[in-house]
């Protein structure tokens, strides 16, 4: 999943019971960035999909536990896993390998000790700087790593950015990319570090943009209801932002 890690935050399971039967399921991750032949396999059949997506709820609701240790484990079982998926390609039927896989595991995570039942926390978790009390699909679940370089690229942008259209890992692995969008309707590649610690590179985004599942809306005014707003809230529980739906 290129490494796309939950990192402590809440995937509702609601977005995708409301993404409706008409509309095609949606993966825990952005397709339109598939590289392994695990994630083309999902994107492809639309029940592998929202397996994916259910799982990445019912994972993110196991990393509710209290205990730091303990979620790091949960953490690392969940990549071994994952690991796993690869070997479906040489199963005689590859697909149904992978739809049982996923049953298996949502099952099992279900019947964990650790796992804390469907209903979403009535409270947002408070993890590194953001948490939220659910989000979208894709880099959404990546929000608390890429915070700080956020935090950094919002700063040093000369007009006033009103969102985040999506973030990624930049090659060294202590950077973060991200496409902003400014106030004015422009489009901006920013490049900081990890941690926030510097910025790296800032420049006008030429070409399409991404087919985008979810994004960060920094607007001051809350989103319509009818972009679905998630908040997003800062460490001293603060609204930061909105996950929305795309095009809002």
């Amino acid at each position: 999943m290129q490494k796309f890690l939950l990192a402590h935050l809440y995937i509702a399971l609601t977005a995708l019971a409301t993404a409706g039967a008409a509309q095609a399921a949606t993966p825990s991750f952005l397709c339109s960035k598939a590289g392994s032949w695990v994630e083309k396999t999902i994107c492809a059949e639309q029940h592998l999909s929202a397996q994916d997506l259910e799982l990445a709820a019912v994972h993110a609701r196991m990393l509710r536990n209290p205990d730091p240790a303990r979620r790091q484990q949960l953490q690392r079982e969940q990549q071994h896993w994952w690991a796993e998926r690869a070997r479906c390609q040489a199963a005689p039927e590859p697909v149904t390998c992978l739809a049982d896989m996923y049953a298996a595991r949502i099952a099992e995570l279900r019947r964990h000790r650790d796992y804390p039942g469907d209903t979403p926390a009535s409270a947002p978790t408070l993890v590194q700087e953001f948490s939220v009390k659910s989000a979208g699909p894709g880099w959404t679940r990546r929000l608390s790593e890429y915070a700080r370089a956020i935090h950094r690229c919002r700063k040093e942008t000369p007009a006033m950015v009103t969102g985040v259209l999506t973030a990624w890992t930049e090659e060294p692995a202590d950077a973060v990319g991200m496409l902003l969008r400014t106030h004015d309707d422009q489009h901006l590649r920013c490049v900081a570090g990890r941690r926030g610690e510097r910025l790296i590179s800032l420049q006008t985004h030429e070409g399409p943009l991404p087919a985008a599942e979810a994004t960060l809306d920094l607007r001051t005014a809350p989103p319509p209801a009818s972009c679905k707003p998630v908040p997003v809230m800062d460490a001293t529980n603060q609204a930061f932002g909105w996950i929305v739906a795309p095009g809002c």
